[in-house]
């Protein structure tokens, strides 16, 4: 039982201090800082993937899949546009990754 409150601890934890961390940028703006948002990044991408895996399992077979599928389409789509707007200046290069996504 200690196990599952671990894991779930985590869930909830890391997502929190992405936020903060993402309030932070504005007054530290380092390569170093760069780093950790993307650790925190890749941690609240999982976070959000273990949350919608348990409500896919509790769901059952036909439903639980489509929640997944329409979770990691979201994630995916929202990484994307992250990118595009992060990025200085028009990056063409990305419209081709839509298009896949998206088909």
């Amino acid at each position: 039982m200690y196990i599952k409150k671990y894991l779930r601890m985590w869930t909830f934890l890391i997502p929190i201090l992405a936020w903060f961390s993402y309030v932070g940028n504005s007054v530290f703006s380092s390569g170093y800082y760069s780093v950790i948002l993307t650790l925190f990044l890749i941690g609240s991408v999982l976070a959000a993937v273990y949350h919608s895996e348990v409500i896919a399992h509790r769901l059952g077979e036909p439903f639980g899949t489509l929640l997944l599928a329409f979770a990691i389409t979201i994630i995916e789509v929202g990484l994307i546009i992250s990118i595009m707007m992060g990025a200085k200046g028009w990056k063409p290069l990305l419209l081709p990754e839509i298009r896949f996504l998206l088909q």
